[in-house]
């Protein structure tokens, strides 16, 4: 699981926006078909006679006539666009506001939090292996993941050879990846 306030790389970014422009491009070209073979033949053909296409009965090309249309805009909106509770209703029954804290662990010193976290991280995190390049990734619970990541509720701060450095509630725990015993 990734976190979601990390940030994207560059190299992804730069991904991102190459895609973006490339998509414009096609749009724009399929923009320009579409309307291209909507206009006249006269305008396909390319004519360059700024009077218009050559007629052998010498008429007057046709002439565009513009009307003038009156829109009566309502002067007040019906609903707050920026009220999104109409649009998007809050489901009944679902709370609103975040769990208290459990009183067990609030109570708790320092102490014992550092052990409770720390035996939790040994608990739910499986160190498989270290990946040392730029960046340093590591395989936990069956996901590669690297600095910045989240898992199980922790943040992954530092993937070092072989070990890991990750926090919960500010406190720091070193998951070393176990050695296979030979048999």
């Amino acid at each position: 699981m990734k976190n979601p306030d990390a940030k994207p790389s560059r190299k992804k970014q730069a991904f991102k926006a190459a895609m973006l422009g490339i998509l414009t491009l096609v749009l724009l070209v399929l923009m320009i078909k579409v309307l291209g073979e909507n206009a006249p033949a006269e305008a396909r053909a390319g004519s360059t006679n700024p009077t218009g296409p050559a007629d052998p009965s010498g008429a007057a090309p046709p002439s565009i006539v513009l009307e003038e249309v009156t829109v009566d805009w309502p002067r007040t909106l019906g609903r707050d666009p920026f009220y999104s509770e109409e649009l998007f209703p809050a489901k009944t029954g679902s709370p609103t506001l975040p769990a208290p804290p459990r009183p067990d662990i609030a109570a708790r010193s320092s102490e014992q939090l550092q052990t409770t976290i720390s035996q939790e991280a040994s608990k739910r995190l499986n160190l498989q292996g270290t990946l040392q390049g730029a960046p340093n990734r590591a395989l936990i619970n069956g996901g590669v993941l690297r600095a910045g990541d989240a898992v199980e509720g922790f943040v992954i701060e530092h993937v070092g050879a072989g070990q890991v450095i990750v926090s919960k509630r500010g406190i720091r725990v070193l998951i070393e990846m176990a050695e296979k015993s030979k048999t």
